[in-house]
């Protein structure tokens, strides 16, 4: 039952390690891949000789071989895993701050880019606001000079050929 226990875990164990794989970015991470690969294989191997003496009932040498090759196995297989661990997580690191970065950068670019948009929104409202009271206001003055002097001479300036040029035109025919 511990057999079939163990060879499911190494199964999970094989899993785990091929679909990490997948996730190896650099030569860094290849280097401690397969170095975390190649003591999990040799602890494989060591745990099948320590189950072979075991079922032979030799427990003095099973004793003699994890204190010879169990004991360093398993300590260099936690230190591997731990540069590997420390690896990821300064990877990890760097990968938030480059996010952080390119997300300070885009609010920068998008606030800029606003501030640009409004300021051409409000001098080109500003520009047709303006090309659009100065006749009407030329013809006003017109209008008001006329009913202030009866000066039935007065024009109202007609410089365009829009509908406000041709108001004016219609105005001044009057």
């Amino acid at each position: 039952d511990i057999e079939k226990q163990a060879s499911a875990a190494f199964e999970r164990l094989d899993g785990a390690l091929a679909r990490y794989e997948k996730l190896v970015r650099d030569e860094t991470d290849k280097q401690l891949f397969g170095e975390s690969r190649k003591i999990m294989a040799d602890y494989k191997a060591f745990y099948q000789e320590v189950n072979a003496l075991s079922r032979e009932n030799k427990k003095d040498e099973v004793m003699a071989l994890i204190a010879s090759r169990g004991a360093p196995l398993g300590k260099q297989l936690a230190e591997t895993l731990g540069k590997h661990v420390e690896y990821n997580k300064q990877q990890a690191a760097l990968k938030q701050t480059e996010a952080l970065t390119a997300k300070n950068t885009s609010n920068l670019l998008i606030w800029g880019l606003t501030l640009l948009g409004g300021t051409l929104v409000a001098i080109l409202g500003i520009l047709l606001i303006r090309n659009i009271t100065r006749p009407v206001n030329g013809m006003l003055e017109a209008v008001i000079r006329i009913e202030r002097d009866l000066d039935f001479t007065a024009r109202a300036p007609a410089e365009r050929n829009d509908e406000i040029g041709r108001m004016a035109t219609a105005f001044n025919r009057l």
